[in-house]
């Protein structure tokens, strides 16, 4: 029989299904959620969960049941830490260039 992969599903012991997302998701205010015993029923419900949580990251308000977990509303720009939250700190920065001439280089090096 084949092995289906499914983001965040995870079967225990038992026959138990459960969706578990990543430390870093749930840091973002969603939960670990045990799933039905079917297993259709169980991949079924954790693909919904995984369609809304795509959803959510592409920067959608979270819906009213994920609201009822405590998810976090989504971060609008780039994400800290990365280059283009740096760039986006550079450009609001007093190092940032004033005069369009050299704005138009740095900024033709920065894309």
């Amino acid at each position: 029989m084949a092995k289906l992969k499914v983001r965040y599903f995870v079967e225990k012991p038992g026959a138990r299904y459960f969706w578990q997302p990543s430390a870093t998701v749930r840091a973002l205010g969603w939960r670990s959620e045990r799933l039905p015993d079917d297993l259709s029923a169980a991949i079924t419900r954790a693909e919904q969960l995984n369609a809304e949580l795509d959803t959510w990251r592409s920067g959608a308000p979270p819906s009213p049941a994920a609201i009822r977990l405590g998810v976090k509303c989504p971060p609008h720009g780039p994400q800290p830490g990365t280059i283009g939250d740096l760039i986006v700190r550079y450009r609001r920065s007093r190092f940032y260039p004033t005069h369009p001439k050299t704005r138009i280089g740095y900024e033709k090096h920065i894309r």
